[in-house]
């Protein structure tokens, strides 16, 4: 997929360092210094049976594989379906109905069924390489809402609502619902429009006041990402109206939408993901849904292909989230993409921090480090100029490259579990 690059600024590095080996999992001991877990540690804990598998309340999770892969599929799926929509709007003459394409809600095994009658019109403008991964992940959606519900009932996964009508100003996003996994999952699209790159553009940080603020210890005012914040909480120019009157943010709307169906559904979780511009979205609305008391506990956020989103105190209070099960975050890198390592810092002299869990991606290999600490012997390994490849740049961030690199782990992503990491983490069992 050709898409272009996240707008680049600044030759800088980043302090998540990533390691050469097969797993490494990094925190910090009792002293407060960094330590690194080898991967027969990892591997020790993976093979607890059932651990990480289940809450409290029953809700039963998936290993790391599935939950990335799944939403890599969501965030992947974002593209064809907005550029379907936006061709059937703009030239309805060319499908003999576009109603088909463009109604609401919609099965997966529709949605399949559209890209398959629709190749020709996607080839032009994807390829034949993302055609093949785009089939791949229908292929694999709708197996496995056969295999989970029952051979003999239709697929449940269901697009409830592709919000693009105003794609050329504004924000598009996606929310779904999978009765096989019991998830509600908001899907943010990468950069496509001008507005986007705007967005991608506005990389001083804008400082607001911290929701978890009330909390001893936790700091009054956190700093995000101005053009990504933007695009969440301004106003918007057209949409639901608050009860003065006056037009919801995307956030707003989105949150809404979002805890409606969680009600209607008991026992479902929130999933939240996308692709770079998505990726980044994503993360500030899954921080911002977890302080949420509509939103069930714990909101689990899997980016792709993410930039920098905000500062230090926003790292603090994102882990406070993650030690209190109100969030849990797996942010997936490809080594060499370098929209993941931008921007360090802000225009107001602000520099940027990682957060959650990096499952980051080689050919062939990965590895696990969580964002504590920092080793400057090692910021080379993610600085921009190491991952610097003029003629791979684009290939490395599309996320066909995403979709085969993260098939190569399959085999050992399968036997670990993001809660897991966090038990391990935080020196606790909060789940069976």
């Amino acid at each position: 997929m050709k898409l272009p690059l996240f707008f680049i600024t600044q030759l800088l590095s980043s302090d998540l360092i990533a390691s050469t080996g097969t797993v490494e999992q990094s925190t910090k001991d009792s002293t407060g210094t960094r330590v690194d877990a080898t991967p027969a540690d990892v591997a020790n804990v993976a093979s607890q049976e059932a651990f990480g598998k289940f809450d409290d309340d029953g809700y039963q999770w998936s290993n790391i594989f599935e939950e990335a892969n799944d939403m890599l599929d969501a965030s992947l799926l974002m593209y064809p379906i907005a550029e379907l929509r936006r061709v059937a709007r703009e030239f309805p003459e060319n499908f003999s109905d576009p109603d088909d394409i463009l109604k609401e809600p919609i099965t997966a095994s529709e949605v399949e069924q559209l890209l398959v009658d629709n190749a020709k019109t996607l080839m032009g403008f994807f390829g034949n390489e993302t055609m093949g991964v785009l089939n791949t992940v229908m292929d694999t959606i709708v197996a496995r809402q056969q295999t989970d519900v029952g051979k003999h009932r239709k697929p449940t996964a269901t697009l409830i609502d592709f919000a693009d009508d105003n794609s050329n100003s504004e924000l598009v996003y996606a929310i779904g619902k999978d009765d096989a996994r019991k998830r509600v999952t908001v899907s943010f699209r990468g950069s496509v429009t001008m507005t986007d790159w705007r967005q991608d553009a506005q990389i001083w940080m804008e400082k607001i006041a911290n929701p978890l603020a009330h909390i001893k210890g936790q700091p009054k005012n956190i700093r995000i990402h101005h053009g990504f914040y933007e695009y969440l909480f301004y106003t918007t120019t057209h949409g639901e109206t608050r009860k003065d009157g006056t037009l919801m943010s995307k956030y707003e709307l989105i949150i809404a939408q979002a805890a409606s169906l969680l009600k209607k559904n008991p026992g479902y979780k929130l999933f939240v993901t996308g692709h770079s511009l998505g990726a980044a979205l994503s993360s500030v609305f899954a921080f911002m849904a977890a302080t949420e008391e509509s939103i069930p506990s714990p909101v689990t956020c899997v980016s792709i292909a993410s930039p920098y989103v905000g500062g230090i105190n926003f790292r603090k209070s994102f882990q406070h989230l993650e030690e209190t099960n109100r969030l849990r975050y797996l942010r997936v890198a490809n080594q060499g993409d370098m929209v993941t390592i931008v921007p360090f810092a802000s225009l107001n002299l602000g520099f940027y921090k990682h957060v959650g869990f990096e499952l980051k991606l080689h050919p062939g290999k990965f590895t696990l480090t969580y964002p504590k600490g920092k080793r400057v012997r090692r910021v080379w390994r993610n600085s921009i100029f190491r991952n610097f490849n003029p003629g791979k740049a684009t290939r490395n961030h599309a996320p066909a490259e995403y979709d085969q690199r993260l098939e190569l782990t399959k085999s050992m992503l399968k036997q670990v579990f993001l809660n897991d990491l966090y038990g391990e983490l935080h020196n606790k069992t909060s789940v069976k």
